[in-house]
């Protein structure tokens, strides 16, 4: 036996744990440690273990499970050695569970104590041996070996083998509970006197040291437990300190024996046979055998230390503790060692930082590492990734670590990146938290918000309280998270108690387990698809969880029979639906289960009786399997492109259904457009190629050697794997090959087409990926056709407009709202391809640019000032740009060719490109289709400034055109902002430039009117200061503020006043003079006059008589016109209060000004007729309620006229006529409305009876009412079958809405794909209600002669679909 003893090290001690020792106390006091690390490394130690027992004592080794286990939702992690063997210990093996038939069992598993009972976080670091991830050596059996062999086992390792004095070692054993019920354990007592311990060494102990348990519930039992005596102090010093926490006495091994089963309520149930269960520490007991009570002072952490200090640049560790570790440092180290291990492990694992379940804990711990480094050895973010190579080295007994360590580095720098960032957001949240509270408390709800939302944990939560001298409310805070957990385990049992009564009662009647093989007896072929009926006995019906013996029709029940072809819920793929039926009933199947090899169909018997033991056709729908398979095999094809794109991905979840696919992954990244479009490429590609689809089965450790085998990191797989391959049967090339019990097509051409549909990502590093295939891939497709020609079609007419000088401002207003309207709409589209709405969101994008940019050019609105009356802008080109373009010596633009105009316009000239910016950078060239600025040596443009728009035009070559919307001027750079419409532009070429000779006229105009409105005012209000002034292509605004009252009166007078000047035909001159004989300059003004300092350009207006009284001058350098009567007219179209009491009027002048004279005459000649046709309603004496609800929607759509595109004085005059036609008709409607709602009610009630034999509903309302109101109840009250409604809606107009079943949703049936014909029927756009797309739709039209064809229509649809079903 002691040959197994084998030495590590044969030359001298490694320089890291000589340096390390002669850093620490204990090696001056000690110097055998070194001599037994040398003897003794923890490697040695683990070797030694399993070789005992997998060589000597026969048994079977099983690698380590990873930290997390799918398979067992009590668990966060896996927190001791027997958690993977659970199903083993309750009986619940079967033939093909990995662990079917195991006997004896020994390995050493990883284990993370960070959850429930089990959790050790807040002692790591503090003491010298607790730890969120350490190793447990353990050795099991399954009903093999006694309670004696198990102690006498334990005893000789640790004597014999490891070579420790049973003068040191000590054991406990259970001295029994009476709550629990439980005698002593006096047969472990009597094997232990039995094996020579001395009686002096043996102690009992109650429930609370020596009964084990996992968890709340689940294996438990009475445990015996070996301690280790560091000091040789004797029996009755030991019996002082034993299980007392004293560090002097170790426990260093348990031994636990498994005999109970724990139940809710505390109730102990006996398991079949004794099973017995050990764990060691294996860094505990190498601390014992390398001669230190620290588990920190052995060679696992050591070299941890030496890379901290060499990276960090902090002192040596010195292994201080408590009130010792002054400066802290050394409680920094053993958290830092212990963290990174922990999260070096799970990652390779295959967990990864998130805001929910293990994840959360995970990134917790990354953070709690983060901070640590962070405020004890000031590094900064990526220093703690530095450490995960000598994790990988110090734990090279799992390999995973070292194999994914690129992937563990990345994702700690990431994740330390977002925690400094949380703690920043988390200052800002602390800071809006406390201030409105005056005793600056952080509540418990907002110490849980800045633990949910911002990641923070309590030391931080801490810092940052004490930051501020805040207290926080930890109490409360424990309370309310308490409260959460107990509600979280709540929801997980009754979710698994239900099928677990359904078995428990199966296996009680002895009802052999269901032959499911069938579900995989099916065709996928074009035209030649579905599953083969079969003939099965019904052995069992459930109701209500109760067995049955019969169930009648209607009645809801689960049916459990002796085979089944039809698929359970599993894999991430919903279950079969479909028909059950013999010669007696006929049973609807709506979702099936499994559990335990039993398959359980949930449904409902539609007609007959279902009597058990009778024998039944089982007939799945083809359509829903078919479009499963299609999407199963979509995601396993969309794995792969994923996989061929990305440097790194994992999958991380997997949801099929009929409607469409979703893939969750982890990536390092977000995915960019151009690589979404690479992997539906990729994916269409594989599917074009005709690839076989072959369900195989592998031996687990065959299929592991696979190098194409995908498997999901942390997934249990049991010994025979049924993997799904798809490869090309020409190449033998194998394209994807996963494990999958779904239901898959047999050739990837059966999935006809792959489309990526929008989706919404969640977590930090979880991805989400939806697909479609299939008939719902075309009609995706199409869809995205559909919007494509809407948006282009919108582009086509946003182009033509900004074409022409004269389309009104309600033109591009209108326009604009289509564009957002649009894409506010993509927002909320799931139901087009995601391609296409990335294509249609640049182009609206772009267009609301470009709207936003020239409406803002042409009509800008309460302008913001600085302290002088100054503009404010917003600044439109980066700094750096600036720098850039003095650093390369450009010189400023010459600007002076603006004035140089006539009565034919401005003059045309020839200039050189100096430079191009795009996207905020210095470019070489631009191509056609997008926005730019462009630098030129010269411009004959007028450059945004002094209150009026830049000029527009168009810049131009033989090769190329460029659209300008405006210029603006930066430091002497005149910057040309446009759109490239023609060919590509690049620096240094020559260009034509001509300005948009009627946009520079409108502007001029504009700005001579702004002159001739400030002497307009000063003439007829006692006080007028103007504060900014605006003058644009299409209207003009000034700022001012005065003490008078503005009335309709005054402005009527001032607009007067304004229109005599113009007809004075008066003189407009530009010239400079000195600044001092300037009499007013108003504040608005000073850019200029610092721009001049001495000569300042100004602009008079006055006759050309000397008798003409009327004289303006003011300080201005922008265009325009010669003569005031070149203005036109003057029409005010808006006067408003603004902030801090300021005044604002809006006016056009010229051509615009025609254009709002115009549209007054048409609008007041509209709002004369609407006021007459009202009027007129109301004064019948038999009125007709739907012609006044009409009239009701009329009027309404008149108020939202816009203020600005008429003449204020008449808009004014109808608005007051308008709201009082409101009131008067929604006083007439009222009790029609209320009586609609009403009437609605009671003919929902006469719809469902004479519906309730049907299989759907399509029906005209007849209730009379809002229409909306009344078709939306009666949708929510239909919500059992398939409904569609129509309703009138006044005379003029019909709605029809519609719902869809969730259950009937699939690739061929959903409220869109019903309604879509009906819409075009009735020529209406359809529109999603405010719920679900694939449930609810509605649709507005005024082709009321069309219903009754579109109700037949919808009937024909809806009737077809169920035939099939």
């Amino acid at each position: 036996m002691k040959l197994l003893r084998t030495k590590m090290f044969k030359k001298s001690l490694p320089t890291f744990l000589l340096r390390h020792f002669s850093c620490t106390q204990k090696y001056q006091k000690n110097k055998l440690n070194a001599k037994k690390i040398e003897e003794f490394s923890s490697k040695n130690v683990r070797d030694l273990f399993l070789k005992y027992f997998v060589n000597e004592k026969h048994h079977t080794y099983v690698p380590s499970s990873p930290v997390f286990l799918n398979n067992d939702p009590s668990l966060l992690f896996v927190n001791a050695g027997m958690n993977q063997f659970r199903s083993v210990f309750l009986n619940k093996t079967y033939p093909g569970h990995p662990f079917y038939d195991l006997k004896r069992v020994a390995n050493s598993q990883k284990c993370v104590r960070l959850s429930g009972k089990h959790n050790d976080l807040q002692d790591v670091g503090v003491d010298l041996y607790h730890h969120t991830f350490f190793e447990m050596l353990g050795n099991w059996s399954f009903g093999d070996y006694s309670k004696v062999d198990a102690c006498k086992m334990a005893w000789e390792l640790l004597t014999n083998i490891y070579g420790l004095k049973p003068e040191n070692l000590y054991v406990t054993y259970f001295g029994g509970d009476k709550h629990l019920e439980v005698p002593p354990d006096e047969e472990c007592k009597n094997i232990w006197l039995n094996i020579g311990v001395h009686p002096d060494h043996i102690f009992p102990f109650g429930a609370k040291d020596n009964f084990w348990e996992m968890a709340d519930t689940g294996p438990c039992g009475p445990c015996t437990e070996i301690h280790y005596d560091f000091l040789s102090s004797g029996s009755e010093t030991v019996a002082q300190k034993i299980n007392t926490g004293s560090h002097d006495v170790m426990e260093i091994w348990n031994l636990v024996f498994v005999q109970y089963n724990k139940e809710r309520g505390d109730k102990l149930k006996s398991i079949p046979t004794l099973n017995v269960d050990t764990g060691m520490g294996l860094e505990r007991l190498t601390a014992v055998l390398q001669g230190t009570r620290s588990n920190y002072d052995t060679d696992l952490f050591i070299p941890l230390f030496q890379a901290i200090e060499s990276n960090f640049k902090v002192r040596p560790y010195m292994g201080k503790t408590g009130a010792d570790d002054v400066d802290g440092l050394d409680t920094a180290y053993r958290i830092l060692a212990d963290h990174s291990r922990m999260f070096s492990i799970a990652i390779a694992d295959g967990m990864f930082p998130d805001s929910f379940d293990a994840g959360h804990v995970l990134r917790k711990i990354i953070r709690r590492a983060a901070y640590t480094a962070n405020r004890f050895m000031k590094t900064q973010p990526g220093a703690l990734s530095s450490l995960i190579p000598y994790v990988a080295e110090t734990l090279d007994f799992y390999p995973e670590i070292k194999k994914y360590s690129n992937e563990i580095i990345y994702i700690v720098n990431d994740e330390e990146k977002k925690f400094h960032q949380a703690i920043n957001r988390g200052r800002k949240a602390r800071n809006k938290m406390i201030s409105d509270n005056c005793e600056k408390l952080l509540t418990g709800q907002q110490v849980l918000e800045l633990h949910e939302s911002y990641g923070l944990e309590d030391n931080t939560i801490q810092d940052l309280a004490s930051e501020v001298n805040a207290t926080v409310d930890w109490e409360e805070c424990e309370r309310i998270k308490s409260e959460k957990l107990q509600q979280i385990k709540h929801q997980r049992e009754e979710k698994s108690n239900a099928l677990l009564t359904m078995v428990n009662s199966l296996i009680k009647k002895n009802i052999p387990l269901s032959d499911d093989s069938f579900k995989y007896n099916y065709n996928t072929e074009k035209n030649k698809y579905g599953v083969k009926n079969i003939t099965a006995k019904i052995l069992a019906i459930f109701k209500d969880k109760e067995m049955v013996p019969e169930a009648e029709e209607g009645s809801s029940c689960i049916l459990v029979s002796d085979k089944s072809n039809f698929y359970s819920e599993g894999g991430g793929q919903v279950s079969d639906i479909g028909i059950f039926s013999n010669q007696d009933c006929t049973f609807k199947v709506d979702y099936v289960s499994s559990s335990q090899g039993y398959v359980f169909h949930h449904g409902l018997v539609t007609s007959g009786k279902v009597i058990c033991n009778s024998d039944i056709n089982m007939e799945v729908d083809k359509d829903h399997r078919l479009s499963c398979s299609q999407n199963h095999t979509g995601t396993h094809i969309l794995n792969t492109a994923l996989r061929k794109v990305l440097p790194y991905t994992t999958q991380r979840s997997s949801q099929v259904n009929p409607s469409y696919l979703k893939f969750g992954f982890s990536a390092k990244t977000n995915l960019t457009d151009e690589q979404l479009k690479e992997i539906e490429d990729l994916a269409n590609q594989m599917i074009q190629k005709k690839l076989q689809v072959v369900r195989k089965e592998y031996m687990l450790e065959e299929l592991l050697t696979q190098p194409n085998a995908v498997l999901l990191r942390g997934e249990e797989y049991p010994e025979i794997v049924s993997v799904i391959s798809i490869s090309n049967t020409d190449s033998k090339e194998i394209v994807s090959l996963e494990p999958c019990c779904g239901t898959h097509v047999h050739n990837t051409i059966d999935i006809e087409n792959f489309v990526i549909i929008p989706s919404k990502s969640h977590g930090g590093t979880i991805k989400v990926i939806n697909g479609v295939t299939g008939k719902s891939a075309a009609v995706i497709q199409e869809n995205g056709n559909i919007l494509r020609k809407r948006v282009l079609d919108l582009q086509d007419a946003v182009n033509i407009a900004l074409e022409k000088i004269d389309t009104p401002l309600d033109k591009y207003l209108d326009l604009l709202n289509q564009v957002r309207a649009i894409l506010k709409e993509c927002q909320l589209k799931y139901d087009i391809p995601l391609r296409d709405l990335k294509d249609c969101e640049l182009l609206l994008k772009d267009l609301k640019i470009r709207l936003n940019h020239f409406i803002t050019t042409a009509s800008k609105v309460d302008m913001t000032t600085d302290t002088s009356g100054a503009l404010l802008h917003e600044p439109k080109i980066d700094p750096e740009i600036l720098t850039n373009l003095k650093r390369k010596e450009i010189l400023p633009t010459d600007d002076n060719f603006k004035y140089h105009y006539s009565d034919k316009g401005v003059k045309p000239i020839m200039a050189k490109v100096v430079a191009l910016v795009r996207d905020g950078q210095l470019v070489k060239s631009v191509k056609q289709g997008l926005n730019c600025q462009l630098v030129l040596d010269k411009t004959n443009f007028y450059s945004e400034d002094d209150e009026q728009a830049g000029d527009t035009g168009i810049i131009s070559c033989d090769e190329c055109r460029v659209k300008i919307n405006n210029v603006y001027k930066l430091d002497g750079y005149v910057f040309h902002d446009g759109y490239v419409e023609l060919g590509e532009i690049s620096a240094n070429h020559m260009f034509s430039l001509m300005v948009n000779n009627k946009h520079r006229l409108a502007c001029s105009q504009n700005h001579t009117a702004l002159h001739l409105l400030n002497a307009a005012l000063k003439n007829n209000l006692s006080y007028f200061l103007p504060l900014s002034a605006v003058a644009g292509a299409k209207e003009l605004s000034l700022n001012f503020t005065t003490k008078d009252n503005v009335n309709d009166e005054q402005m009527t007078k001032i607009e007067k006043t304004l229109n005599d000047f113009i007809d004075a035909n008066l003189d407009v001159i530009h010239s400079e003079v000195p600044m001092e004989s300037l009499k007013e300059l108003p504040p608005y003004k000073s850019a200029l006059i610092k721009e001049n300092e001495k000569h300042i350009p100004v602009v008079t207006i006055c006759g050309s008589n000397e008798s003409d009284t009327f004289r303006s001058v003011e300080p201005c350098c922008g265009t325009h016109v010669k003569s005031t009567r070149d203005i036109c007219s003057f029409i005010i179209t808006s006067q408003k209060n603004s902030k801090n009491k300021e005044r604002v009027i809006r006016a056009v002048t010229g051509e615009q000004a025609l254009f709002v004279e115009k549209d007054g005459q048409i609008y007041d000649e509209k709002l004369s007729r609407l006021e007459e046709y009202v009027s007129g309603c109301l004064e019948k004496p038999q009125k007709d309620v739907l012609e006044l609800w009409d009239c009701l929607k009329e009027v309404k759509e008149s108020k939202a006229f816009h203020e600005t595109e008429l003449p204020l004085l008449l808009f004014r005059k109808h608005q007051e006529k308008l709201m009082d036609l409101t009131k008067k008709l929604t006083q007439a409607t009222n009790d029609f409305v209320q009586n609609g709602f009403k009437e609605v009610k009671c003919e929902m009630k006469n719809v469902l009876e004479e519906f309730s034999n049907e299989e759907y509903i399509v029906h005209y309302l007849s209730s009379v009412g809002d229409g909306k109101k009344i078709i939306n109840y009666a949708i929510e009250n239909s919500q059992e079958k398939p409904a569609l409604y129509f309703v009138k809606d006044g005379h003029k107009s019909v709605i029809c809405s519609c719902y869809v079943p969730k259950s009937l949703v699939s690739s061929s049936f959903s409220a869109l794909l019903w309604i879509n014909p009906v819409a075009s029927l009735l020529e209406g756009q359809t529109r999603t209600l405010p719920k679900d797309p694939e449930l609810f739709y509605s649709v507005i039209s005024k082709r009321l002669d069309r219903v009754q064809q579109a109700a037949i229509v919808a009937k024909k649809i809806v009737s077809s679909y169920l035939s099939k079903k």
